[in-house]
């Protein structure tokens, strides 16, 4: 008889657990059922996505009845194969495409050669679109451009950009012929000026001395001592210092080409230290020699007394040059025209 309520007892705890079974609910509280049988699920749907490159085509300027060819770069970057159609739905002619449709496999890619031909002047846009099974982007439009003009001499360049549309033999591809007054290259520039310095051949009324070098031009800085008249002011490049005498250490008299104060043609000035007249000499007291031998002139410490050879002749004419350089020097000047 003790049988029955133990039979009972555990029939009834067999209830409590199938209940909990439907439930979810666990003795601890834990759901420990497993509903997702996909662990490796990660929510990604594998499909074709199409990219496309670039997405406007300008196919320039060129002449009537010339050609022009671009590329546009089509790619699938998805996980399955593409399938696409390509067609030209707008502008055609004068564009075309070398392809009517594609096939491409995830990473591959395909370039499409689109071509621009026209037959008559005039601006010109199409648009070649490209349909495919890209779920997201079905379809892709690439914009296109070109512009024709005519080319009246036949040289290859079309009139808005030939100097002379005229004449084949002027255009900008052609050698220019420098000094004969046309411009062959079309480049605008003066065709007196070869370096492109700025400055015409002062051979053809303008002031560059040497127009094949760019470097040398009367806006050129001087380069003393080299034998260039780098700035094209016909000066001696030895004398810099532009008294009139060259260097010495070229070849000249001038003790001192950075002075020109000092130099073979001034009078000495006593008490100043310096080698005035450059003879090799500092502060040495005037003679009452003919310095330069010409009969005309000696030296009578702080004035100049200016002889004639003849009683009678022009002081004027002939001593104006030794009248002057007295007179810059800041001398007496005693003019004596009785006969020698």
């Amino acid at each position: 008889m003790r049988l029955l309520p133990l039979a009972l007892f555990l029939l009834a705890c067999r209830d409590e657990i199938d209940d909990a079974k439907e439930t979810g609910d666990t003795e601890g509280g834990v759901d420990d059922t497993d509903t997702d049988t996909d662990s490796g699920d990660t929510g990604v749907v594998d499909a074709a996505d199409i990219d496309v490159s670039p997405l406007e085509l300008d196919l320039g300027l060129l002449a009537v009845g010339e050609v022009s060819t671009g590329t546009v770069t089509v790619q699938n970057v998805g996980t399955l194969p593409l399938t696409a159609s390509i067609t030209i739905t707008t502008g055609s002619p004068p564009f075309r495409v070398n392809s009517t449709g594609a096939y491409l496999v995830p990473g591959d890619s395909t370039e499409l050669s689109v071509t621009f031909s026209p037959s008559d002047v005039g601006e010109y846009t199409g648009a070649l679109t490209i349909s495919s099974d890209d779920p997201d982007e079905p379809s892709v439009v690439v914009a296109l451009a070109g512009t024709a003009e005519l080319d009246s001499d036949g040289d290859g360049y079309v009139d808005s950009e030939d100097c002379d549309p005229d004449d084949p033999a002027i255009n900008g591809g052609a050698d220019e012929v420098w000094y004969d007054g046309i411009d062959q290259d079309c480049d605008g520039l003066s065709d007196y000026d070869q370096d492109a310095d700025g400055h015409d051949d002062a051979t053809y009324g303008g002031d560059d001395c040497n127009d094949t070098d760019a470097s040398v031009n009367p806006s050129a800085a001087e380069t003393w001592y080299d034998g260039v008249d780098g700035d094209c002011d016909s000066r001696s490049d030895y004398d810099q210092d532009g008294d009139g005498y060259d260097a010495a250490s070229y070849g000249g008299s001038d003790c001192n080409d950075t002075d020109a104060t000092v130099s073979p043609g001034v009078f000495e000035t006593e008490g100043n230290g310096v080698d005035d007249d450059c003879d090799g000499e500092v502060d040495e007291a005037r003679s009452t020699e003919d310095r330069d031998g010409d009969g005309f002139i000696r030296h009578v410490r702080g004035r100049i007394v200016v002889s004639a050879r003849r009683a009678g002749e022009s002081v004027n004419a002939e001593l104006s040059a030794e009248i002057k350089k007295a007179l810059e020097s800041n001398f007496a000047i005693v003019i004596d025209q009785t006969a020698t």
